[in-house]
């Protein structure tokens, strides 16, 4: 059945030649699993936050959550509203006040309590953290370690590759220097999506219009190792290479001077900046809180630049 399935497809299946390659299947469908000493044992339930769908079938349980970005920070509290206790296990925390030994549980019932990593799952009901402490009578894991980048309908092999989650080489974030008729839109993490996948797509089809010239294959090979190397000295892991953060403004707006194009207005970068400050000063809140209008953030940030004169 499978074989007939296979001829079928290639039957249907239709060849065709493009000047260019958009890559646009985005990094959030390929859930990526740590390996964790003993995790085979462990005899509970366990998925990753992308099959995490309602806390309902965890009520009453005690649950391990692993990873402590925006995923594992809520997820952690809507299991935690019907749980018995809920463990938190992180190598870094948005706030660290958070990451403090001593620091109380949280949550809407108080028992979600904040782990270090993961040293060793212990039998099949138990694991121990790089601190020594144990979590016991575990009835379920849930994984919220993010996403690998993953593209099966691409034969990359010799044009850019995969490893530990960076992709490389990648000019730009975008383009391989031996093949810029493809480009890739959306790799790097921790941005404002939307604008940037606009402004990458400018970028893309200026490039293939002829519009902007890229520098020699040589160049741009040597500048993506150089942003590698001055990561690497930083101290920064390679599977965090595409992660921006507030560098994406910097990012952005070079790619729009690139296209000849104006920066993206000053508020987005303040806009930004507050909306990560609220919701770590309130994470039990800051969905529930109204946001301020474009208005309020260009007065905000003229406040801020008065004051910064003075």
């Amino acid at each position: 059945q499978q074989q007939q399935q296979q001829q079928q497809q290639q039957e249907s299946s239709v060849s065709d030649h493009f000047d260019a390659v958009a890559v646009c299947n985005g990094h959030y469908s390929e859930p990526f699993l740590p390996e964790l000493e003993g995790s085979e044992i462990f005899s509970g339930v366990v998925i990753h936050s992308h099959n995490y769908r309602s806390p309902q079938q965890f009520s009453g349980r005690n649950v391990l959550v692993v990873g402590a970005s925006a995923s594992g920070e809520d997820i952690s509290r809507e299991v935690g509203a019907v749980a018995n206790q809920v463990f938190l296990s992180a190598r870094s925390w948005q706030n660290p006040e958070w990451g403090h030994p001593n620091a109380p549980p949280f949550g809407e019932k108080r028992n979600i309590h904040r782990r270090p990593t993961i040293a060793r799952f212990l039998g099949h009901d138990s694991v121990q953290f790089d601190d020594g402490r144990v979590a016991e009578k575990l009835d379920a894991v849930i994984y919220c370690t993010g996403y690998r980048y993953h593209f099966p309908f691409l034969q990359t092999s010799g044009v850019v590759d995969v490893e530990d989650n960076a992709i490389f080489p990648l000019y730009k974030h975008m383009l391989p220097p031996s093949m810029p008729s493809i480009a890739f839109i959306g790799i790097p993490a921790k941005i404002v999506p939307f604008p940037q996948f606009e402004i990458q797509a400018r970028y893309a089809a200026k490039v293939w219009a002829g519009e902007i010239q890229l520098p020699s294959e040589q160049k741009m090979l040597e500048e993506v190792t150089a942003e590698w190397e001055r990561k690497k000295e930083l101290g920064v892991p390679l599977k965090y290479f595409h992660v921006q953060g507030g560098d994406q403004f910097e990012y952005n707006d070079e790619l729009l001077s690139l296209c000849n194009a104006d920066p993206l207005p000053e508020w987005r970068m303040y806009m930004f900046s507050q909306c990560g400050q609220n919701k770590r000063k309130f994470p039990e809140s800051y969905r529930d809180t109204p946001l301020p209008t474009i208005e309020d953030y260009e007065q905000m940030l003229a406040r801020a630049r008065l004051a910064a004169a003075r």
